[in-house]
């Protein structure tokens, strides 16, 4: 009778030791699942990331040509006005010398009219 209460004890423990396994695989798969969950969010964050990078990498593509764009046409500006600066500056002085002229006129006209000569 004696080794049938040694086998029982062997038998109980050998559940509980059984039932402390079932136990803790269970808890491993709830912490494999959690993992699992982590590591997907942390993949969909990274595809975000990268398409944020590659966006990022366009604009300042679209970016660096529009400003090289912009020097070019500011330097061609530059060149036709540097190139034409003594023609524009001699229209400004024939513009000013007619406009003193049209004045000095529209004064005489005022001032025989004020005297009388309506001719």
């Amino acid at each position: 009778m004696a080794r049938n209460q040694e086998l029982d004890l062997l038998k109980q423990h050998e559940q509980k030791a059984f039932e402390r396994k079932q136990g803790l695989f269970q808890k491993y798969k709830e912490v494999r699942n959690k993992v699992d969950s982590a590591y997907q969010t942390m993949q969909s964050v990274w595809s975000e990331c990268s398409a944020a990078r590659e966006r990022m990498n366009r604009a300042y593509e679209t970016m660096k040509n529009s400003s090289e764009h912009y020097k070019r046409v500011w330097d061609d500006y530059g060149r036709i006005r540097n190139g034409n600066n003594a023609r524009i500056e001699d229209l400004k002085r024939e513009a000013d010398r007619e406009y003193a002229e049209m004045k000095d006129c529209f004064e005489s006209a005022s001032d025989a009219y004020s005297y009388g000569n309506k001719a």
